[in-house]
C-alpha cells in the first residue's frame, strides 16, 4: 500500500512502455511522412537561392513555397500534437497530465533554441518562437474531438485576420503605437496580433491539424 509520503508526492511515477504509440509500425501514417518533407524541401525553396515572381523560370517556381511551407508545417504541428496526446483515443488523467508537461517542456526548448537562432542576425524570421506559444496555446484543448477543433479552427480563420487589422488601428486610435521606441516586454503580447507569424492567425493550422489527427487515417 503506498505510503502517505508517497500519496503526497508531486513526483510522477515512472512510465513504462514506449515513448509515443502510434508512430512506428503499421500504425506510422507514411502520408505524414511524405507531407513532412514536402514541406523541408519548400523551407529549403523559401530561402535557399534567388526566388521571383512567375512560373517561367526556376526561381519562378522556389517562390512557389513562400507561405505555404509554413502553413503545411503549421498543420503538421497540430497533428504531431495530436498524434502525442493520443490520436482518435486523447489522453486522460495521468496519461494528459504527463502530456501536457511533455509539451511545456518542448515548448521551453524551442524558445531557448529560437533565442539562439535569433542572434545570428539573418534575414530568415525566427519561427521557432511562436512554435512555442502555439504548442502551450494547444494545450487547453487537448481533449477536444475533431468537430469541436474543426469548428474552432474555422472561427480562428475569420476572426484572426480582423484581429491583425483591428488591434494595430485600435491602438493607433488611442494614440499608442505597435512599435515602441525601447522594445519591453509588451511586444510578447503585441506579436500574437502584429507579429511575422502572428498566434492570432495560425492558430487556426495547429486546430486543423489537431482535429485531422482526432480522425481515423488507418
Amino acid at each position: 500500500a503506498p505510503t502517505d509520503r508517497s500519496r503526497c508526492s508531486w513526483r510522477l511515477p515512472r512510465r513504462r512502455g514506449a515513448y509515443l504509440t502510434g508512430t512506428a509500425g503499421a500504425d506510422r501514417l507514411v502520408g505524414l511522412d511524405a507531407a513532412r518533407g514536402a514541406a523541408l524541401i519548400g523551407m529549403m525553396a523559401a530561402h535557399v537561392g534567388l526566388t521571383t515572381c512567375g512560373l517561367t523560370s526556376v526561381p519562378g517556381l522556389l517562390n512557389q513555397a513562400h507561405g505555404r511551407a509554413a502553413v503545411l508545417f503549421s498543420v503538421i504541428a497540430g497533428f504531431s500534437l495530436g498524434i502525442m496526446s493520443g490520436r482518435t483515443a486523447p489522453h486522460t488523467g495521468e496519461q494528459l497530465v504527463r502530456t501536457r508537461l511533455r509539451l511545456l517542456v518542448r515548448s521551453a526548448l524551442l524558445l531557448a533554441l529560437g533565442a539562439v537562432l535569433s542572434t545570428f542576425g539573418t534575414m530568415v524570421a525566427i519561427i521557432l518562437g511562436y512554435y512555442a506559444a502555439w504548442l502551450a496555446l494547444a494545450i487547453p484543448v487537448l481533449t477536444w474531438r475533431a468537430r469541436r477543433l474543426f469548428v474552432l479552427a474555422g472561427l480562428t480563420a475569420v476572426i484572426g485576420p480582423v484581429l491583425v487589422q483591428g488591434v494595430p488601428w485600435a491602438l493607433g486610435r488611442a494614440g499608442l503605437t505597435i512599435s515602441p521606441a525601447v522594445p519591453d516586454g509588451n511586444d510578447a503580447l503585441l506579436s500574437f496580433f502584429t507579429g511575422a507569424y502572428s498566434g492570432a492567425l495560425w492558430m487556426a493550422y495547429i486546430y486543423l491539424g489537431l482535429g485531422l489527427s482526432r480522425l481515423d487515417w488507418s
